[in-house]
């Protein structure tokens, strides 16, 4: 039998070491036949990865371990034993942690690892070691005093196996522990703080939970820069006390079967209920006065100058009583369920005078006929019926409390187990998420959501908990959608403050000039804003013009607009306006998207299904051509951008990539969450990205030009988001907020 106790201090005040100990909790067949899995663990130098190598070595070697087909032949078998198992799982996890370094292409130094692994099982120890941990035995001495301590540590000469072989083991030892002795597995540290002696005192006096405790007090002395992590077992005998002899009487026997059933009820009646001895004791003190006094002597029987009283058991004054009892209570039931049908009865009775149903008479009768019945009743009887109720309510409160505590307690197990798995699987998902495994993170993501949506609620005592996980929940899925929360916006300008009238629709950022233009298609109104000035002065534009079709050329200082017929043109080199015809042969509001390229502009009709191609002349534009010579669906294009090739978005988000007029490779990364309503997209001219603003979800989504989903900026911190625009090169996102233009850093700009 093993008495198991472990000492964990953590980590210390040193960020450079990663150390733990584990213990396999294995069911108690598993634990019979194939015996107890333990392990320290420890890695120095250490970097962010080693705590999830730790766990994945321990995780590895305890399914190689108990997973292993073998065990189930162990009984069968007596050719195989626990030791070839034990070797079969430690050379299984050597080659597994090899092949899972080289898939995630992780450096790993084996030397800087120190790890014992063993098994406990019956009256044998199984371990393989390797580095500096310590493996200490206190037996019992063979002369039968004192006790001889055993290192059993190979030599550090053994502990490396053939040049150049990279394994965690090498070597696996087994040994049988004798009964009394003490086993010791710790790191190279707590034998630098504590002498063997003083462990020895420790541990042999103590059972292993105080002297682990013990030594957390000496060590809590030490001003430690190491973690100290140890784990300490005692092999006790199974000792048969020897039975004490009794003389074999009845009485003997009786008095301690009456014990025994005084004990087991005790033990087995449920908390708050009322045990049998319980009423049949308050039933002895009130029966005297449910009885009544006695006129008379028992009846005697006279038998040769003796006399006998026929005494009656106490039981069966009881269960007279009961039965007497039962018989006023079901009478009293039979009678209170015709009053309440007759009640019901009179309650349909559609005479309403004075409003008051009337009651009948046959009610009234059965109320008088009840109330003369308990005033004939004997007081006795009286107090016996009103102590029957009161013991039915008691009864009927302490089921209804048992049955609360037992809801209240089966829903916080529920709630930890539960929160295991929720634990377990955001643990996964934290070493998804480190090795860009995005496809098992979505996967662990969806299941931790299920697990909290099941989480009992009603439980004060375990909100905080829902609550961390939920944070912790929100936290990862933000990684895996690789969210960038742009918090640090500087305002550059509320155009509200220069016209009390001003309600800009969209805006777009000049390039070469530095410049933003914000258009207020209501007041016919364009605003030239300087960010690095803050200030802004008003081109106004002699006609009316459209909101959509806003593009921006930043080779020439131009800004397009597209209404009606014709084009206004913005040169923010001198800030003047000018019109261009531009012939069209569909509705103007049929267009989407205009964008300019090479001096020609490019119409977007999705009703059409088709991109127009307008080339500039010498006043104005021609009447265009079709662009597209493939049938595309452009039923829900909603936006055009031109770097070469033409990209085209589509509400829900599809971007289409086009080159002559036919579609080409675009294979796009998926976006968590989907989009759902895109209403601008950004071409970027000289940088590999493309640019998705949906408004309603508050974010603006990055791809590179091959698909490829970068990141998303969250911009929930604004409430009447309108427009972005972009100046790449300054790594700025401009954003119209109402009527006011702030400015953000992008974080995705090398």
């Amino acid at each position: 039998m093993y008495k198991i106790a472990e000492l964990n201090t953590g980590t210390g005040k040193r960020r450079d070491i990663a150390s733990a100990v584990f213990l396999s909790q294995p069911d108690a067949n598993k634990e019979k036949v194939a015996g107890r899995l333990f392990g320290l663990l420890e890695i120095q130098p250490a970097d962010s990865l080693s705590p999830a190598l730790l766990e994945m070595i321990w995780q590895n070697l305890k399914n190689n371990y108990y997973q292993n087909e073998k065990i189930f032949l162990l009984e069968r078998l007596s050719t195989l034993k626990v030791d070839h198992i034990f070797e079969a799982a430690t050379a299984k996890t050597n080659k597994d942690f090899g092949a899972y370094l080289q898939e995630k292409k992780i450096r790993f130094n084996y030397q800087n690892l120190r790890a014992t692994i063993g098994v406990l099982h019956n009256d044998y120890l199984y371990f393989a070691n390797t580095g500096t941990n310590k493996l200490l035995l206190w037996s019992p001495h063979r002369a039968g005093q004192g006790r001889q301590l055993i290192n059993l540590n190979k030599p550090v000469a053994e502990e490396s196996g053939p040049e150049g072989e990279k394994k965690i083991f090498y070597y696996s030892l087994a040994g049988k522990i004798p009964d009394n002795s003490f086993l010791l597995l710790a790191n190279e540290a707590l034998l630098e703080y504590l002498s063997e002696n003083q462990l020895e005192q420790i541990i042999t006096a103590l059972p292993p939970a105080s002297a682990v405790a013990q030594i957390k007090n000496l060590l809590a002395n030490v001003n430690s820069y190491v973690p100290f992590n140890a784990l300490l077992v005692k092999k006790t005998a199974l000792m048969e006390s020897a039975p004490i002899s009794t003389p074999a009487t009845a009485d003997n026997s009786l008095a301690k079967l009456r014990r025994t059933e005084k004990n087991t009820d005790k033990f087995l009646s449920p908390s708050g209920l009322f045990s049998g001895q319980k009423i049949e004791s308050w039933w002895k003190k009130i029966w005297p006065s449910v009885r009544g006094r006695q006129t008379s002597s028992p009846p005697a029987l006279v038998l040769k100058e003796r006399i006998i009283l026929k005494k009656r058991p106490w039981f069966g004054h009881v269960a007279a009583g009961f039965r007497q009892s039962a018989r006023l209570a079901a009478n009293l039931f039979f009678r209170l369920l015709s009053l309440g049908t007759l009640l019901w009865r009179a309650a349909r009775v559609s005479a309403w005078p004075a409003g008051i149903k009337k009651i009948p008479a046959g009610t009234i009768a059965l109320i008088r006929s009840l109330a003369a019945f308990l005033r004939v009743l004997r007081k006795p009887y009286k107090i016996a019926l009103a102590v029957l109720a009161l013991v039915i309510i008691f009864l009927g409160q302490n089921i209804w409390l048992m049955r609360q505590k037992n809801n209240e307690l089966q829903k916080q197990e529920e709630f930890l187990t539960l929160s295991g798995q929720i634990e377990q699987k955001q643990n996964q998902a934290d070493a998804s998420l480190l090795y860009n495994n995005d496809e098992g993170a979505m996967k662990l993501f969806a299941e931790i959501d299920s697990l909290l949506q099941a989480l009992p609620a009603g439980l004060p005592e375990t909100e905080k908990k829902r609550e961390e996980f939920t944070r912790k929940y929100n936290e990862q899925l933000e990684k895996l959608r690789r969210v960038v929360r742009l918090k640090e916006e500087k305002k550059i300008i509320d155009l509200k403050e220069k016209m009390p009238s001003a309600a800009p629709d969209n805006l777009v950022f000049i390039g070469p000039a530095g410049q933003l233009i914000a258009a207020d298609t209501a007041a016919n109104t364009l605003y030239v804003i300087d960010p690095e000035k803050q200030s802004s002065l008003t081109a106004a534009g002699g006609e009316p013009f459209g909101s959509y079709g806003l593009r921006a050329d930043n080779r020439q200082n131009l800004a397009f607009y597209f209404f009606n017929s014709q084009i206004l043109e913005l040169n923010t080199s001198d800030n003047q306006i000018s019109l261009a015809p531009i012939k069209i042969n569909r509705p103007a509001a049929e267009f989407t998207g205009l964008a300019e390229y090479n001096g020609r502009l490019y119409l977007l009709n999705p009703a059409a299904g088709q991109i127009y191609r307008h080339n500039r002349l010498s006043k104005g534009y021609d009447e265009g051509t079709g662009w597209l010579e493939e049938k595309i669906d452009l039923s829900k294009a909603v936006d055009i951008g031109i770097d070469g090739h033409i990209y085209l978005l589509k509400q829900d988000g599809q971007i289409i990539k086009l080159l002559r007029g036919r579609t080409s490779d675009f294979k796009q990364g998926l976006v968590d969450p989907p989009i759902q309503a895109a209403v601008r997209l950004i071409v970027s001219a000289d940088q590999p990205y493309l640019y998705v603003f949906e408004p309603s979800a508050f974010r603006l989504i990055v791809y590179d030009k091959d698909g490829e989903f970068l990141t998303q900026y969250t911009l929930d911190q604004f409430t009447d988001l309108k427009d972005v625009a972009l100046d790449e090169k300054g790594k700025n996102l401009y954003v119209l907020n109402g009527t006011a233009v702030y400015g953000l850093k992008l974080e995705h700009i090398k």
